[in-house]
């Protein structure tokens, strides 16, 4: 029973940690996983792009940008160099070097993706084990939320995923300190 309790605690804090990289330090240098994000309806009922990120979100440290970029033409399979999961397709572009949010999301939606957000605790798993090719920082698919929230509804991300249904999913609860 404690291990079980220590490996889900571990998961918290590397999930928790993922994502004060993404929102923090979206500056910085880290490392970026695309995802296609495949055929499924994605993390909410109105599925991708069902809350678009609002137009006063900008990241004002990467020179106002924000994202705008949908994919409209899907991967019929995944290309040389991408992992399969289900019906998504994954890459870790840190072979291509360290890179700031902007910089990732661009290489990204260059291939027909976004940056890797999970939708749910299995998948967060499968892509940690077969995809991360390294222990360090990967920047995650959220973008902005309202300073200092705990309410997953003020949280955005490129793909318009609706953070109340993945934290759902997750099993996870965001805090303070993430933001």
């Amino acid at each position: 029973s404690s291990g079980i309790n220590a490996e889900y605690g571990g998961f918290l804090a590397m999930f928790f940690l993922r994502i004060v990289c993404s929102t923090l330090g979206a500056a910085a240098a880290t490392s970026v996983i695309c995802s296609d994000y495949g055929t499924d309806a994605g993390g909410s009922e109105f599925g991708y792009y069902g809350r678009p990120v609002p137009q006063n979100c900008r990241g004002k440290h990467i020179g106002n940008w924000a994202p705008r970029h949908r994919i409209e033409d899907r991967m019929d399979r995944c290309p040389g160099g991408w992992k399969q999961y289900k019906n998504k397709c994954y890459k870790d572009l840190r072979p291509q070097g360290q890179t700031n949010f902007q910089q990732g999301e661009t290489k990204c939606n260059q291939q027909k993706a976004h940056i890797f957000l999970a939708n749910d605790r299995e998948e967060y798993t499968w892509v940690e084990q077969n995809v991360m090719t390294s222990n360090e920082w990967y920047f995650t698919g959220m973008f902005c939320s309202v300073p200092r929230s705990t309410n997953p509804g003020t949280f955005y991300t490129p793909t318009g995923e609706d953070m109340r249904e993945i934290q759902k999913k997750m099993n996870t609860k965001m805090h303070p300190w993430t933001l």
